[in-house]
């Protein structure tokens, strides 16, 4: 089984690559902090605007790829905001040890300067399962509501447009690119498949104070959304763990919700 690297790469190594011999994950702290490749066998399972944002349908800045955000402010001026990088290593609660990637921010924005945002982006050895663990943390002495979360934007059967967008509350409604916009509840997980090339890619989570939907744009595309909002104590850092899978259809749902059912890293 192949170990996860993580890989400087393009100039003075300003982009970080997360490699298991199964994906390979490039992320580019400067960019808002998001993944903006995510390949498997020399395939790119990502949409994403790099090396420059730009606006997609109602979206101005558009960064695609895997996104974050931060409640309070906008993506305008989160990437503005000094992100801090570094490598990580985490062992999970089954003894699997995840490698990969934290991008975090403590912004001095007036909306936002007490609250902190982590986002780590992490591999198992030979793993398909990409995980993205959210961390909120209150930078003051009083409690308060903290929300943040992460869009992402996949490409599925070589198509960053053909997909059928179903959420777990209710797997009879679904969403199909049209003229209008419109979404899907998720809950603990939401899914965008492709049927004519059976492909699926899921985004599942621990439900409770997280949630997940799709969005449709309309003919402009879709994407997946997860978040996780809840009060924090004075001081206090929240974690939500998210599984993000590029799969086959058949079977999918199941896999969702196995997924779903995690509350940490395994």
């Amino acid at each position: 089984m192949a170990a996860v690297e993580v890989i400087p790469v393009g100039e003075a190594g300003g982009r970080l690559r997360i490699e298991n011999g199964t994906l390979a994950l490039t992320i580019a702290p400067e960019f808002l902090g998001s993944a903006i490749s995510l390949e498997r066998k020399g395939e790119e399972l990502l949409r994403s605007a790099y090396p420059e944002a730009r606006p997609l349908c109602w979206e101005n800045p558009w960064f695609g790829g895997i996104q974050p955000r931060l409640g309070g402010i906008t993506r305008r001026d989160l990437v503005r905001e000094r992100a801090r990088v570094r490598e990580i290593q985490r062992r999970g609660s089954q003894g699997i040890v995840w490698r990969g990637v934290r991008v975090s921010w403590s912004p001095k924005h007036e909306q936002a300067r007490h609250s902190g945002l982590a986002v780590d982006y992490l591999l198992a050895p030979g793993s398909g399962i990409l995980a993205v663990a959210l961390r909120t943390t209150r930078r003051a002495d009083t409690a308060s509501w903290l929300d943040a979360g992460f869009d992402l934007f996949p490409v599925l059967g070589g198509s960053p447009l053909d997909a059928v967008l179903t959420g777990q509350p209710d797997t009879r409604a679904q969403r199909i690119r049209c003229e209008y916009g419109g979404e899907v509840r998720g809950n603990r997980w939401v899914m965008a498949e492709n049927p004519k090339a059976g492909e699926a890619a899921l985004l599942a989570g621990p439900g409770g104070e997280t949630g997940t939907h799709g969005q449709v744009y309309g003919r402009d595309g879709y994407f997946l959304s997860a978040g996780i909002g809840s009060a924090h104590e004075a001081r206090e850092t929240k974690e939500a763990v998210f599984f993000i899978s590029f799969t086959s259809a058949d079977g999918a749902r199941d896999l969702a919700e196995a997924l779903s059912e995690l509350k940490e890293l395994p």
